[in-house]
């Protein structure tokens, strides 16, 4: 049976592979390129940041799996909670292997759900950067072996807020120490234990892309290449020490499923906007009168108040970030629905049928309310600039998905205009009014980096040919190709195409 290798760098971005690869400073990674086929890794949707992980490891198009965000609306309970199964067929493609199949290890996977026993070995959440559910092995036994031979779990939660140069020092150093204790388990999970597909993803490269992409928050040049780039030196060193010794019947995978660039995301002012543009005549807002928390949030800094919520239980965390987000609305006045997002804005409307506390009538009044919105949303500017806020606002229908799930997604994506959203001070509509910025010259997470949409794959193996940048593969071809190699049939729902099989270049997420 041949094996698969996958190298996962989450949130990589692929320029700054090519340009460090060139520069010399990723030797490991040039090394695999010149041996096997470079494809840019497409997407045919730029704005649901949250759909890479859950497409790669199910191998269905985002609208028959339906994740996008970590924290998703339910519009029965008129709130957003942590995604798992069986709310949505969440299904990893190792789980269906059974004793007479491949035996599979997998090591820290984004955004996978509750762990399942299964042919093989899968840690969860032990150095990565999005989980959904608290961290843990199947057999559970795994995690007490790791902590006699490794030592603890090296993850960390991400610091909010802005941060200084020694900061930022700070937060260099322990993602390098993570990614080079994430390669030591790795290989010693390589070593010990019987494998023929084996599945690693470090995390490193997303947190580092969000905190370490430049000095200053507002200047527009890339990132700040002497902490970012030491980063991903880390994981270079981590491939090559774990693709060393492959032997010659291995397939080795290594890529990103999205990338990084500068944070243009407005979506922390998005519900006030929001606010503005569905107040009605009478001056009713759907958001009441604010509570105690509301005021901590408003007074407290995002920074401390993060630190304090990362020590709480996950639910309790989770009940915090919905909370601050859309707590206190009062859904009888409130036809617009701003959900979490990170990067783009999400909205639905709180629709009758759908919604169980829906006010807005299916029909005309649906689409009166999508085009106040969009209207309204392009109504606001930036005060200092006059330069618009918003450079398009996306209906479901402009997604060019299809599935059994589409209806957990938002009814409007709002994609913010490509300038550094810090440089705010306040936005303004000729008709709805100001909206502040929270942190003038900064931005209020702290994450001067965010997500694109493009990532890249290098392959390694008889399938492929050496030295060559071919067309574009879909995250969605991914696991079929790794069930292909690995001589499995494919399972009934998986959508994807193989790679290697000279098919036609498809669109695909």
């Amino acid at each position: 049976m041949s094996r698969v290798f996958f190298i996962g760098l989450d949130a990589a971005e692929p320029s700054l592979i090519t340009q460090w690869m060139s520069d010399g400073h990723l030797p490991n990674m040039l090394k695999l390129k010149k041996k096997g086929s470079y494809f840019p890794i497409g997407s045919k949707n730029d704005h649901l940041v949250g759909l890479p992980w859950p497409t790669f490891y199910t191998g269905k198009n985002p609208g028959n799996h339906g994740a996008y965000h970590y924290l998703q609306w339910d519009p029965q309970k008129m709130k957003s909670a942590r995604i798992d199964r069986p709310w949505l067929p969440l299904n990893p493609f190792w789980r269906y292997f059974d004793s007479n199949g491949p035996r599979a290890i997998v090591l820290d996977i984004p955004l996978t759900p509750t762990l399942e026993a299964f042919h093989g070995i899968e840690i969860n959440g032990w150095a990565t950067h999005e989980v959904l559910v608290p961290q843990g092995a199947q057999p559970r036994q795994t995690l007490d072996w790791i902590k006699k031979t490794i030592g603890p779990a090296p993850g960390f939660a991400e610091r909010y807020g802005n941060f200084g140069s020694r900061d930022r020092l700070v937060i260099r150093d322990r993602l390098v120490s993570m990614t080079r204790q994430a390669s030591r388990l790795a290989k010693n999970l390589m070593v010990h234990e019987s494998w023929d597909l084996f599945l690693v993803v470090f995390s490193a490269t997303h947190r580092g892309g969000h905190q370490l992409w430049r000095a200053e928050p507002c200047a527009e040049r890339g990132p700040d290449d002497s902490l970012l780039l030491d980063v991903y030196k880390a994981c270079d060193l981590a491939v090559g020490e774990l693709t060393s010794q492959m032997s010659p019947n291995t397939t080795i995978l290594l890529g990103s499923l999205h990338g990084m660039g500068i944070n243009h995301s407005r979506t922390e002012i998005l519900p006030d906007m929001i606010e503005k543009i569905i107040t009605d005549k009478a001056g009713r807002k759907a958001r009441q009168k604010p509570g105690r928390i509301s005021l901590i949030k408003n007074f407290i800094p995002s920074k401390i108040r993060h630190e304090i919520k990362r020590r709480m239980p996950q639910t309790l965390q989770d009940t915090l970030t919905v909370f601050w987000r859309m707590g206190g609305v009062d859904w009888q006045h409130s036809p617009v629905i701003s959900l979490l997002g990170d990067y783009d804005g999400y909205l639905r409307i709180n629709l009758k049928g759908r919604e169980s506390a829906g006010i807005i009538e299916p029909g005309c009044q649906f689409d009166e309310w999508i085009q106040k919105t969009i209207d309204g949303l392009h109504s606001f500017v930036d005060r200092d600039s006059g330069q618009p806020v918003v450079l398009d606002v996306l209906q479901h229908k402009d997604l060019n998905m299809n599935g059994a799930c589409m209806d957990f997604f938002p009814d409007l994506i709002v994609e913010w205009q490509k300038t550094p959203a810090c440089n705010h001070r306040e936005i303004v509509s000729p008709i709805y009014g100001a909206v502040p910025w929270p942190t003038p010259g900064l931005n209020p997470e702290g994450r001067t980096g965010n997500h694109r949409s493009q990532g890249f794959l290098i392959a390694c193996g008889a399938q492929f040919s050496k030295n060559e940048v071919l067309p574009p593969v879909g995250i969605v071809d991914l696991a079929p190709t790794i069930i292909e190699i690995l001589g499995c049939p494919k399972p009934k729902d998986m959508e994807g195409s193989i790679i290697f099989q000279g098919r036609p270049v498809k669109e695909k997420l």
